[in-house]
């Protein structure tokens, strides 16, 4: 008797299946989505009304020049003011000794395109304690070598910064490999790094973080490095055995057999992954993401024209934990990103299908009955959704806060007329919210987002104050 072979389906097969019976059933001209809305004029137009704290930090940003004390302002209130000054490129010498002279163990600064090297250098060398410093970001330095001011002020000799857990040089152009093996030997605890879009970082640079962060590395970023080689460096990457977030995007050299190697290898502790515009990928990759990294909880496959279908396939029955999902312009099918979110939508709480071209009721129907967690949704340049698809997922999903349509102009005041959710901002349409509103959600960035940081000073005022739980510091802001 002839054996049969067994094939085993998972998840997404059967909801690709349970996908194409809902459209097989539909008669000609039958719309999948039936959606009304309210008919209610009193809740015509609903937009959610920003917090008075977030419109007072608005103001103060606005007007940072004025600013004189930060006083008893608490640190969670000082990075989100910091964050949106430098988003206004206000961030000027001034402001910066202000807050590096109040906030001496975490300095956080996305735009340093203002300051100058020695500007930098005069009031790191301020600071009261070095050795307490946690978090050192200055992004954007255009105008001097980061790396070279730092090692100056700070990294004067091995393990002058034994403290410092986070470091972000993102736009330092003039980082050399000399000035970051400085870097790291003052800093041996080091356990994230971003060092994307440092033109002259080069395999050499790579290979001494490895060398030295083998065993503290947690997140990397190494996106839009031209001068990388990814299969070069991928033996030093595979020593980084705690190594939790690997942000790869815009290396070209960035190919399946990278991705099986390094996964292979760290796969079982990787959180997030970040392979945008790796033009090489192809299913194969999502294939080994799916095998190896089954705890997987953010992931960015945006611009990655050649994926098929099927890699979605395989990350369906493989990655059942994804929270954060990119796949911009891409070129996946309504009833296969359906079938996707039908099969593993449910942890889902930001999704972006910019420019998705055939993202339509399909789609929009499954994340309205499986992915209501969201908290994110960019459906901008999908010209298919439609008012109704639109309407019912706004209605069906409560949590959520950020919607984005830029380039919908079939969108029309049905939708926002109707829709009866009171905490979606809408950007991206004529009339509604600015694109400001979208920094009130999307906050600076969190290092170390799977291993929280602990601060010594945390532990230090709970000891102190003979309480288990953190206590607040207050500062007091001073304005002229």
């Amino acid at each position: 008797m002839e054996e049969k072979e067994l094939i085993f389906y998972g998840p997404f097969f059967g909801a690709l299946l349970r996908v194409r019976d809902r459209i097989s059933r539909l008669a000609d001209g039958e719309e999948l989505i039936q959606w009304e809305g309210s008919n209610d004029a009193s809740r015509s137009r609903l937009r959610p009304v920003p917090s008075l704290e977030y419109l007072s930090l608005q103001a103060l940003a606005q007007n940072a020049g004025h600013i004189m004390s930060l006083g008893y302002a608490p640190d969670s209130l000082g990075r989100r003011l910091g964050y949106m000054i430098c988003n206004l490129r206000k961030m000027d010498i001034r402001i910066f000794e202000l807050f590096v002279g109040t906030y001496q163990r975490e300095i956080r600064v996305k735009d340093c395109s203002l300051l100058t090297g020695d500007q930098v250098l005069k009031t790191l060398r301020n600071l009261n304690d070095p050795k307490s410093l946690k978090v050192l970001q200055l992004e954007q330095c255009t105008q001097f070598a980061a790396d070279t001011v730092i090692k100056k002020a700070l990294a004067w000799y091995s393990n002058s910064l034994p403290s410092l857990r986070v470091i972000s040089l993102e736009g330092a152009c003039q980082l050399s490999p000399t000035g970051l093996k400085a870097l790291v030997m003052s800093a041996p605890a080091l356990s994230s790094v971003n060092l994307s879009h440092c033109a002259l970082l080069t395999n050499v640079g790579i290979k001494i973080l490895a060398n030295s962060l083998k065993s503290t590395l947690r997140e990397l970023n190494i996106s839009y490095c031209p001068k990388i080689d990814a299969m070069d460096v991928h033996l030093s990457l595979m020593e980084l055995e705690h190594l939790e977030a690997l942000s790869v995007a815009g290396i070209y050299a960035v190919c399946d057999r990278f991705v099986s190697y390094i996964l292979c290898a760290l796969g079982h502790n990787i959180k997030k992954l970040d392979f945008a515009d790796c033009p090489s990928l192809t299913k194969y990759a999502l294939q080994h993401i799916a095998h190896y990294s089954r705890g997987l909880l953010s992931l960015n496959l945006s611009n990655l024209v050649g994926l098929p279908n099927m890699g979605l396939e395989y990350l369906g029955d493989g990655c059942r934990r994804i929270e954060t999902l990119k796949l911009c312009a891409n070129r996946f099918s309504d009833d296969t990103i359906a079938a996707f979110l039908e099969a593993s939508g449910q942890s889902l709480k930001e999704l972006s299908l910019n420019h998705v071209k055939e993202v339509g009721s399909q789609t929009a129907y499954s994340i309205a009955k499986y992915s209501t967690n969201l908290l994110s949704l960019d459906l901008s340049g999908c010209k298919k959704i439609t008012d109704q698809a639109l309407g019912l997922i706004v209605d069906s999903c409560k949590s959520l806060k950020l919607l984005k349509l830029f380039c919908c102009t079939q969108i029309t005041d049905v939708f926002l007329n109707r829709h009866t959710n009171p905490m979606v901002h809408i950007v991206g349409l004529q009339s509604t919210s600015s694109q400001d509103i979208v920094s009130h959600f999307e906050s600076s960035e969190d290092f170390l987002e799977y291993s929280p940081l602990k601060f010594l000073s945390d532990d230090t005022d709970r000891k102190n104050s003979g309480s288990s739980e953190p206590v607040l510091k207050k500062r007091r802001l001073s304005f002229q």
